[in-house]
């Protein structure tokens, strides 16, 4: 029995029991979403007797039924399955996996054999630019083995049982395909798809749903809701990565061919490379100067949250469009991502770029935004200037622009100058604060070295060798936000009880928390995602790994 297997059989347990414990009865609806369940993925995941018996159960139970099936007409509906539990049935059914167990029965204790420490494994560097797919259902054995056959092929996911939390994320991080369940407890796949699809729409961001359902009614809907592929469970793992990734290259197809960015309507990162490098070209045969800037909103992450992510638009359309009214018809204007900008301009010295940009930036730092119900508020942007060498390749002119804009943050010197306009100006107050809680000393001091060596992102990095240590210390709460890198098996307070104190508080929305799990802990990533983790990673890892998951997951908010 897999791993995946073993903790589908662990998650179906919990929920019989808590049906069968239930003493005033069951709706008919739970119980046919836990058939439903149990249908797809039983398939998916190679347990076929599982998908049969809840296929014949499903012809018992209405989904629009509302009667409460009485806790003996529960048992008799469900005995197949408690059955197949006590078994521990293999994939096909020939022969148990282990010691005959029985419902209810108490998973190992993290003291006992087989939960040794795992060590930190540093492998290959990982591929650049890997695509993020967003993957929601609630069915956690399942959601982990898409994960991970995902990311076998080269993809970032970001996995979450919580509607909320993909809602957050998708418009957060910009994601490069979004995966939904249609059936889920707490929503269905299809009203998440409704909020998104203007998004998704205008930045040509592929969706699909997966469903038990195959009726002709679901699938016309589903395409009707504007999904571009309708998968049904159960299916082959390695098939859904191939249609994801083909969803994926399309879309990296249609943008390639565009010219400009979707939200702000100038150039995007893609065109401004080619013209840059153009440019070098040019710039080496007829000696003209050359200048890249790159300029960043301070602060921007405090209007996506505080504001909303409509009104952050607003400000990258208003400062994009602002910026564009004073430039040059020769000057190449992009958004290179999230609030990121670029400005290339040929024939112009680091001295006359200088000026130039900041007769603008003064004009957009005087205005004042107005969002409905709340106080009025001005941003500060922050220029890094780079005099671009003819000879240098666009990756070496695109590196010099970023290093000033750095400088720049940490108040000149160097690269470049800052330039600051606004009520933001006075001070940076949104750096991000990232704690390791990590009882193990070289775990931590790996983690730490490695989340140091970020610097662009400016982050400020500690380490804590228990829960209790995390908690006694207020430097996290101070910050706009806390990244907090978790380690589930921890002395005294353990990593799951940090999780669920933070999640428990009031400023939960400041935490971004990542657990870190060992391989042989199959039941702990489906309770930390229950428990509101926004991430996990297994280890070994990749050190390279972990630092993409920080950048991609938390690349608007370190800016």
């Amino acid at each position: 029995m897999n791993k995946y297997q073993n903790m589908f059989m662990e998650q179906m347990e919990t929920r019989i029991n808590m049906l069968l414990q239930r003493l005033q009865g069951v709706k008919e609806n739970e119980l046919y979403l836990l058939l439903h369940s149990i249908k797809g993925t039983g398939g998916t995941m190679g347990m076929p007797r599982w998908s049969e018996e809840a296929v014949s159960a499903l012809k018992q139970v209405d989904e629009g039924n509302p009667r409460l099936w009485s806790r003996e007409e529960t048992e008799l509906l469900l005995q197949p399955f408690v059955h197949l539990l006590k078994t521990r049935t293999l994939k096909h059914g020939d022969s148990p996996a282990e010691p005959a167990a029985v419902v209810g029965r108490r998973p190992p204790a993290e003291s006992e054999p087989g939960h040794e420490r795992p060590f930190l494994q540093v492998g290959t560097p990982m591929k650049p630019g890997r695509s993020l797919v967003l993957l929601v259902d609630d069915d956690l054995g399942l959601l982990c083995l898409l994960k991970d056959t995902l990311e076998a092929q080269g993809m970032m996911v970001l996995a979450t049982p919580s509607p909320d939390r993909a809602r957050e994320w998708f418009y957060e991080l910009k994601p490069d395909c979004v995966v939904l369940d249609i059936v889920l407890e707490q929503d269905s796949g299809f009203n998440i798809l409704q909020d998104i699809r203007e998004k998704c729409e205008q930045y040509l961001v592929p969706t699909l749903l997966m469903t038990g359902k195959s009726d002709r009614d679901t699938r016309l809907r589903s395409y009707r809701s504007g999904a571009d592929d309708f998968i049904v469970k159960p299916f082959d793992p390695e098939e859904f990565a191939v249609r994801v990734e083909r969803q994926i290259s399309r879309r990296k197809r249609l943008t390639s061919m565009l010219l400009l960015d979707g939200l702000t309507g100038v150039y995007n990162a893609t065109f401004f490379r080619q013209e840059l490098e153009r440019h070098l070209e040019e710039s080496s045969l007829n000696s003209q100067p050359l200048t890249l800037a790159e300029l960043n909103l301070d602060g921007f992450a405090r209007i996506n949250a505080d504001y909303g992510f409509e009104e952050g638009d607003r400000v990258l359309q208003s400062f994009a469009a602002g910026i564009r009214g004073g430039l040059r018809r020769r000057d190449i204007w992009a958004r290179d991502r999230s609030d990121r900008f670029l400005l290339l301009q040929p024939g112009l010295n680091e001295e006359e770029a200088r000026a130039c940009i900041q007769d603008m930036l003064d004009t957009f730092g005087a205005r004042t935004f107005y969002a409905e119900g709340r106080k009025p508020y001005s941003l500060s942007v922050t220029a890094g200037i780079a005099s671009v060498r003819t000879s240098m390749p666009a990756d070496a002119a695109l590196d010099e622009a970023h290093e000033a804009l750095e400088a720049a943050k940490q108040g000149g010197g160097g690269y470049a100058a800052v330039y600051r306009t606004g009520a933001a100006a006075a001070k940076r107050s949104d750096k991000i604060r990232v704690a390791v809680i990590d009882d193990d000393g070289l775990m931590r001091s790996m983690l730490t070295k490695r989340l140091g060596d970020l610097a662009v992102y400016g982050l400020e990095v500690r380490s804590f060798e228990s829960g209790e240590q995390f908690f006694e210390e207020s430097w996290h709460r101070e910050g706009t936000r806390c990244l907090v890198i978790l380690d589930r098996m921890l002395p005294g307070m353990s990593g799951m009880d940090v999780l669920r104190r933070i999640r428990g508080d009031q400023a939960t929305a400041k935490y971004t928390v990542m657990m870190l799990t060992g391989l042989g802990e199959k039941s702990a990533v489906a309770e930390a995602l229950r428990a509101g983790t926004d991430d996990y990673v297994t280890k070994p890892f990749e050190l390279q790994d972990l630092e993409a998951r920080i950048e991609r997951m938390l690349g608007e908010l370190l800016l």
